[in-house]
């Protein structure tokens, strides 16, 4: 019993292209060969009219647009088509033949005098209905055709009037019922009335001339009788002498040519058109037209002659003379369609079709007919639309192949043919190489289990000793390697199942040896070598059509035909054909889950809902887990609850690959399969956070760091926590856990810290950089000196801070110096001598230095600080005065001592080093001499070249000791030039002696003396 499974009617729009010839051509090409046959037609000379092209050229298009315009009631047509499969092409053979010829010849003579005789038959019967039978009443070709309702009348008369003859009178039941008619009407009209008067005359009338009624009929009978009277033999007899002549039952055109030259004449056509006669590859019946075309324009007795128009293919003659010879007009067509344009012509009928253009040139060099392509695509319509094959390149593909060798097709629709073979030999060969692998495999683990080996000489001794003779001599390696040469050989390990005499020089060169060399001494290349052939293994387990190299197939070309073999090596036919061209009986979702899978549509649903999974997965192919189509949420659930391992990892290596968060929404869906996934796959997995939707199965992506390390997937896990209000509760657990989980993540939870923990407090120390980096520890000296005591960022002067501290030390100094107490002179020196902390910051600390408790910083310390640090000692007057603060001062052009230092504590350092040079400036000295005492002078008197030629300034400067140094005013005259000042002596002390070498350098005295006590000086003359 068939079940009617589809719940509702579909409705079925298919739009397919007619294959008849066209009837309504109308474009420049058309219009040259509507001129020629016009012109052909006209020429009386022209009897025989070839309109010659290839199958599918557009023969009958051209014939049948024209006579659709003109000469429309003139023409009559016969077309032949011809399927069999061994068409019969012997000629009739008109000598005598051969006593010898063997019986088959015979019988291939009889078959084709069989088949002559019924394309004649074919011809005589198409042309006679094509003509009116009242147009032809003397013809012996009768057709049947239904009687007339007139005949019908006649016939029925003339029998009644028949039986009325022949039965007397008295039993006449005509007679007697128009006696009774009579009788009634008389009876209840009376006898005067017409209808009465009428009927009896009627039946006097029949009663007295009937015969005479009856003669007309029989003489229609007669006429009817002799039309189908026919002689077949005439035999004359005179004397002795007789003559029979027998008409040939063979030929009809011969024998019946009177006929058809009457139908001819009668039809009222003048033009004959054949079509597709040449199907029969026979010749001799164009000789028998042509004969034909004669004998009617014999008889046309001045009327238009008749036009034979043959549709021809151009290779029905082998003889190129005899083609050109039998027709007055060969017409060439251009083909429509040939391989060499096919694909133009599938291009524009599959214009907007995802179908690629390959797979036209493919089928355009195969596909030259153009009924052929016609028939393709409407195919490929009707499958498309009823089947709904995703896969549209493999689907018109095999509709390609269908229309080209449809027997073929047959038998591979039935899962049967050379592609199931294909499947099975693959198959085969597939188990086969696995097999050897996996031998491989295990004699590489044997390998390494017997042979321990780290030399080449060690294997050698271990073959030595398992293969060679035990009477050999064997005191060492080296000894047995020299006596065992050619041409001496041994049995030897050839590969893994057989030996082979050889010399030791020869073994040592087999791949056997060297590969045995590189298992037996290295492990990581043994273990390389599995890993390896498992992945053959994986790959022959899931291999498609479309992954088998070139090579492989061309080993498989003899076993298709050439078509078939290019269509898969291109990749347009594999594995899945069955599905393509075969309708699909499951659920619509699952049909809908195949034709994705088949036609790798890039547009397909994960929540497709599937049904009876344990069938479906069982048409599945291995290489189609390989596709991102199997990604489907019910298949996925159903090979995880039956633990599947092969498969899940699979579907979970495509999802990995594709990344289109297939598995954060499958989880999402089915959380609860998580723990089981996990164990199954038993490898990391790069989730994306933000499709996942689960708290629970985020917490344990988060615990196995199964997701990718990345700046959105952290923040997304965040912004998940934030929004179910559980950010405090996991940033807990994770700072405070031993799980190896992202260090990316620790770090942003750390910054998401509402509540500052000290030092002890942090779990994982590791991470105290990020925690004092970003400042999310309580700030507070405490926190600084345990973070650099665990860090070990100290020395006996210094703490020596990274850039982590100094940043939190420049983030938190508010916080920091409140704790003033807390800091030491170490730490401020750290602050100070810090290239990682602020100069802001030190301006801060600095501002809060305590002189009394910490002291100066001296010169000491400059090399190692910056111009505004030691300008910021200076500001904040923690900065002791020597010489060197003082030359850094004097090399600030900006800058003088006094800025920094009061004048007293100046002039007193200044007094007390008399020895230092360099460390004074003009303006400073300007400055100090306003004391004017005898400190101030002595000072003037050292630092006296700084006035340089600025005599002017000397001489105001030295006014101001006028009152309180005697020896001043003196000088002050030898400036002006006054000569009485030479005559001046002066006190030997340092203070003279400082300001008579400078009036010396600048010759305002050509020397100076001592002379007891005093100086005296003279004039430059």
């Amino acid at each position: 019993m068939i079940e009617n499974t589809e719940k509702t009617e579909k409705t079925y729009n298919v739009e397919l292209l007619s294959l008849s010839s066209k009837k309504d051509l109308s474009d420049k090409n058309f219009k040259r060969y509507e001129n020629i046959i016009s012109e052909a037609l006209n020429n009386s000379d022209i009897k025989n009219i070839a309109v010659s092209g290839k199958y599918g050229s557009g023969k009958s298009s051209i014939i049948d647009s024209y006579f659709q315009n003109q000469h429309k009631d003139e023409f009559l047509r016969v077309s032949f088509a011809s399927f069999s499969e061994n068409q019969v092409t012997t000629e009739d053979n008109d000598g005598e033949e051969n006593d010898d010829t063997n019986q088959d010849q015979k019988n291939k003579i009889k078959i084709s005098q069989g088949n002559s005789r019924k394309i004649e038959q074919s011809i005589i019967n198409q042309i006679l209905y094509q003509i009116d039978p009242t147009r032809i009443p003397l013809t012996n070709f009768k057709i049947k055709q239904p009687l007339l309702n007139k005949s019908k009348v006649l016939y029925v008369l003339e029998t009644l009037l028949i039986i009325t003859a022949i039965i007397p009178q008295r039993f006449n039941i005509i007679f007697s019922t128009i006696d009774l008619i009579g009788s009634m009407l008389s009876f209840i009209y009376g006898n005067n009335t017409y209808l009465t008067s009428l009927i009896l005359q009627i039946g006097m009338f029949l009663k007295s001339h009937i015969l005479v009624l009856i003669l007309p009929f029989l003489v229609w009978n007669i006429w009817s009788l002799l039309n189908h009277f026919q002689i077949k033999n005439f035999k004359l007899s005179f004397k002795s002498v007789g003559a029979e002549i027998n008409l040939p039952n063979d030929d009809l055109f011969e024998k019946y040519i009177d006929e058809i030259i009457y139908i001819f004449q009668q039809s009222g056509k003048s033009i004959l058109i054949l079509e597709d006669i040449d199907r029969f590859n026979r010749v001799d019946i164009f000789e028998k037209l042509r004969e034909l075309n004669i004998k009617l324009n014999n008889n046309v007795n001045g009327e238009n002659s008749w036009k034979f128009i043959y549709l021809i293919k151009d290779d029905i003659f082998s003889d190129a003379t005899d083609r050109v010879k039998f027709f007055d007009l060969i017409i060439p067509v251009i083909p429509f369609v040939t391989t060499a344009n096919a694909y133009s012509k599938f291009s524009a009928f599959f214009a907007g079709e995802k179908i690629d253009s390959r797979l036209f040139e493919i089928l355009g060099n195969y596909i030259g007919d153009y009924r052929l392509l016609l028939n393709t695509i409407n195919e490929y319509r009707i499958f498309k639309q009823d089947i709904n094959a995703g896969d549209s390149n493999q689907l018109l593909a095999l509709i390609g192949y269908k229309n080209l060798y449809p027997k073929d097709f047959d038998v591979i629709q039935n899962g049967g043919g050379s592609l199931n073979e294909l499947l099975e030999k693959l198959s085969n060969d597939s188990r086969k190489e696995i097999a050897k692998l996996e031998k491989d495999i295990l004699d590489i683990q044997n390998q390494q289990n017997i042979v321990i080996a780290s030399t080449r000489d060690e294997i050698l001794l271990l073959d030595m000793i398992r293969n060679v003779q035990q009477n050999s001599s064997m005191q060492s390696v080296t000894n047995f390697k020299t006596q065992y040469t050619s041409p001496y050989t041994l049995e030897l390990p050839y590969d893994s199942n057989t030996n082979k005499s050889m010399s030791y020089t020869e073994y040592e060169q087999t791949e056997y040896f060297k590969e045995r060399v590189k298992v037996a001494t290295n492990s990581e290349h043994a273990q390389d070598s599995i890993d390896e052939k498992l992945e053959r293994i994986y790959l022959l387990k899931h291999k498609s059509w479309q992954t088998i190299d070139t090579m492989d197939w061309t080993n498989l070309k003899n076993e298709t035909n050439e078509l078939l073999y290019t269509l898969i090596i291109s990749g347009y036919v594999n594995e899945h054909y069955l599905s393509v061209i075969n309708k699909y009986y499951g659920t619509d979702n699952n049909s809908i889950f195949f034709k994705n899978l088949l036609s790798h549509n890039k547009d397909y649903d994960f929540n497709i809902e599937l049904t009876d999974i344990d069938h479906l997965v069982k048409e599945l192919n291995p290489a189609d887990y390989l596709l991102e189509q199997i990604q489907n949420y019910f298949l996925l659930h159903f090979h995880i609850q039956q633990g599947n391992t092969e498969f899940v990892k699979s579907i979970t290596d495509v999802a990995q690959k594709v990344k289109k968060q297939f598995l954060e929404k499958y989880f999402s869906k089915y959380p609860e399969d998580f723990d089981k996934f996990q164990s199954i796959v038993n490898k990391k997995i790069a989730f994306e956070i933000i499709a996942v939707e689960d708290e629970s199965v985020i917490e344990k992506i988060v615990e196995k760091n199964w997701y990718k390390n990345s700046e959105k997937n952290i923040k997304n896990i965040i912004s998940f926590w934030e929004l179910n209000n559980n950010l405090d509760k996991q940033t807990e657990h994770i700072l405070n856990s031993d799980n190896d989980i992202y260090k990316e993540l620790k770090i942003e939870l750390i910054k998401k810290l509402t509540i500052l923990p000290n030092v002890n407090e942090v779990y994982d120390k590791e991470l105290l950089d990020y925690y004092i980096q970003y400042s999310q520890i309580a700030p507070t000296v405490e926190t600084i000196l345990d973070y650099l005591n665990i860090k070990k960022l100290s020395d006996n002067e210094y703490y020596l801070f990274n850039n982590y501290i100094g940043n939190f030390i420049d983030t938190n100094i508010e916080f920091l110096i409140s704790e003033l107490k807390e800091w030491d002179k170490k730490l401020f020196d750290s602050v100070l001598f810090s290239n990682q902390i602020k100069f802001e910051t030190k301006q801060i600390v600095f501002s809060s230095y305590n002189v009394s408790l910490f002291g100066y910083y001296d010169s000491s310390i400059i090399d190692n600080i910056s111009t505004d640090e030691f300008n910021l000692l200076l500001d904040k007057k923690i900065m002791h005065l020597d010489q060197a603060i003082m030359q850094k001062i004097i090399m600030q052009n900006d800058h003088t001592v006094l800025e920094y230092f009061n004048s007293n504590k100046v002039i007193s350092y200044l007094y007390a080093n008399p020895g230092i040079k360099g460390i004074l400036d003009l303006k400073t000295l300007k400055s100090l001499v306003d004391s004017a005492d005898d400190k101030t002078f002595t000072i003037l008197s050292r630092f006296v070249d700084l006035f340089g030629d600025d005599y002017e300034s000397l001489i105001d400067s030295l006014n101001k000791f006028t009152d309180t140094i005697r020896d001043t005013n003196k000088f002050i005259r030898v400036l002006k030039g006054d000569v009485r000042a030479y005559t001046n002596k002066f006190t030997d002390n340092e203070q003279n002696k400082n300001i008579l070498d400078y009036l010396l350098k600048h010759s305002f005295i050509a020397q100076y003396e001592l002379e007891g006590v005093k100086y005296r000086i003279s004039k430059i003359k």
